[in-house]
């Protein structure tokens, strides 16, 4: 895997929208996670959350198609948004 081009992509992600990106890997997976990502304002109950993108042993071949946030996501009138019932633990 590009490690380091992962890690490139990282660093100019964290410098165009002004956020933290932490990359740790855990066997063939790389967790790849947004710090305190600011949330549209009024949509959600909280107004950031850490949001993680898992990436392989192939990026940038093989592509990130879910992401995960915190279980506190929810919107602002109390429901769980769509298509985000599944908790998964990571």
């Amino acid at each position: 895997m590009a490690l380091d081009e992962l890690r490139r992509h990282a660093e100019q992600l964290a410098a165009q929208a002004s956020v933290r990106v932490d990359i740790e890997r855990q066997d063939a997976q790389v967790y790849v996670i947004l710090r305190d990502l600011p949330l549209p304002k009024g949509a959600y109950q909280v107004a950031t959350s850490d949001i993680l993108f898992i990436a392989d042993v192939q990026y940038p071949l093989s592509a990130m198609d879910m992401f995960w946030t915190d279980v506190a996501v929810l919107r602002a009138d109390g429901t769980v948004p769509a298509n985000a019932d599944s908790i998964e633990t990571y």
